[in-house]
């Protein structure tokens, strides 16, 4: 991953923006997750301990990567989430549900700031822009490999399945069954 000067500057900007109202950003999120069918049944299983503490985590991965320009344990973590929900049945397209509510929570924020200084408030979307770009990038890439991943198993499990029919009979047949079913 290449990141200009100018990345760097305005995801700067964005985290100092978002650092804090992140709280208030993930409960937003929550909440609203809860109204969409693929989301609300991992959200609910999930306790609130365990919820809080994934929060700060992720957004101590978050600071890690903006701040200090250390990528590697968030985007480890963002490939660790694709694999995991693709492997869960999640659609990829569930994933963009959350960023749009995600940019919606953020720019009604930004309205006031816009107000006061609109070249942050452009300086802080295009930091948050960027940021999601790199999120969803790699969030994607392993989404696909998982997805790839299950679809060569399935292959493999339909050709172990290819056996021939022997007919004993009228309406009697054979098959042997051999591997996973």
């Amino acid at each position: 991953m290449r990141l200009t000067a100018e990345d760097k500057a305005v995801m700067a900007d964005y985290w100092a923006f978002f650092e804090p109202i992140a709280e208030a950003i993930n409960t937003e999120l929550r909440e609203s997750l809860l109204a969409l069918p693929e989301w609300a049944p991992i959200i609910r299983a999930m306790p609130e301990d365990q919820m809080a503490a994934q929060n700060r985590a992720s957004l101590e991965r978050q600071r890690q990567a903006i701040v200090e320009n250390n990528w590697g344990p968030y985007l480890e973590d963002t490939r660790a989430q694709g694999t995991q929900y693709a492997r869960s049945g999640v659609s990829f397209v569930a994933w963009y549900d959350i960023i749009a509510i995600y940019r919606e929570a953020i720019r009604r924020r930004l309205i006031a700031l816009a107000q006061k200084d609109p070249e942050r408030a452009g300086r802080v979307s295009d930091g948050m822009n960027r940021w999601i770009d790199i999120a969803m990038s790699h969030l994607g890439e392993a989404y696909l490999a998982a997805k790839e991943h299950i679809i060569t198993q399935q292959q493999e499990a339909i050709r172990e399945l290819s056996v021939p029919v022997l007919q004993i009979r009228d309406r009697l047949l054979i098959l042997p069954l051999v591997g996973m079913i």
